[in-house]
């Protein structure tokens, strides 16, 4: 999430908000399709397990190559420097406030444990899920079909928060 952040932020100018919500989503899209498609190799074994993992770390492997090439430079500016002595007006942004700041602040403090709090709880949840869904009976293919619901409701919600951050600041 803080690299696609940092990247969309480097290479667009407007609806930065939407356009990392956009980059979430896809990355939902992913896990939601890749539920469908690894978890029968994963659990049925069409060859082991292991060699199942090490074939979607490779897929990672190879992605995170072509990631780096396409995007390890910043973007070139399509937009002409202006003549010597001549400054462009700014648009009004708001930078937020910085590190010295939010430390003297209680409610950074509290976003901080409350942040730590719900990623305890959504990986604890989502690290054993499966299991849990696998052990009270369901069947495979319920359970990928559960765990790609919750991965495309969390793509739909992430466009929505970025979209909401353009509108709303």
């Amino acid at each position: 999430t803080t690299m696609s952040s940092y990247v969309v932020n480097l290479w667009c100018k407007e609806n930065k908000g939407t356009i990392t919500g956009l980059v979430l989503c896809a990355n939902g899209l992913g896990g939601a399709t890749a539920m469908q498609i690894l978890s029968p190799i994963i659990n049925e074994s069409l060859f082991s397990y292991r060699s199942a993992y090490r074939l979607t770390a490779l897929i990672m492997l190879a992605v995170g190559i072509v990631i780096v090439l396409l995007f390890r430079n910043a973007p070139s500016s399509d937009t002409p420097v202006p003549p010597a002595g001549k400054k462009q007006p700014k648009k009004p942004t708001h930078e937020g406030i910085t590190l010295q700041q939010a430390l003297r602040k209680p409610y950074f403090y509290i976003a901080a444990v409350s942040i730590f709090l719900t990623g305890m709880v959504l990986q604890g949840i989502v690290g054993s899920d499966a299991n849990h869904m696998n052990h009270v009976g369901l069947d495979q293919a319920s359970v990928a079909a559960a765990l790609s619901i919750h991965a495309l409701a969390l793509s739909g919600c992430k466009f929505l928060t970025g979209a909401l951050y353009d509108r709303k600041g």
